[in-house]
């Protein structure tokens, strides 16, 4: 499974942010699945993070569970505020691209 979770890895990053909210869910699931492999990067666990923030509720709670299974189960005090740090500013750079796609 390494060779194909190395080849489409930034494509199931790419699905968390799918407009179609199921597709978003399954999307964080999976990638639940490669974290507990150990074959994330952590900006894309950061990624994940920054859904806490999402709009879609559904979202929200995929994420959320995430954040609790693979950050807050097993990190230091010092990793959580970092993971925090890191998805508040990419939190805001999602919302700058909500907000200009909504413009468009």
């Amino acid at each position: 499974m390494g060779p194909f979770t190395d080849a489409f890895r930034l494509r199931m990053v790419q699905l968390i942010e799918d407009k179609a909210t199921s597709v978003a869910v399954l999307a964080v699931g999976l990638l639940g699945v490669l974290a507990r492999q150990e074959r994330l990067e952590p900006g894309h666990i950061d990624d994940v993070c920054a859904l806490i923030a999402d709009n879609d509720v559904k979202i929200r709670l995929a994420a959320g569970e995430f954040v609790n299974t693979f950050i807050l189960e097993h990190a230091t005090a010092q990793d959580v505020d970092s993971r925090l740090n890191a998805a508040k500013k990419k939190t805001g750079d999602r919302t700058e691209r909500l907000h200009a796609a909504q413009l468009s």
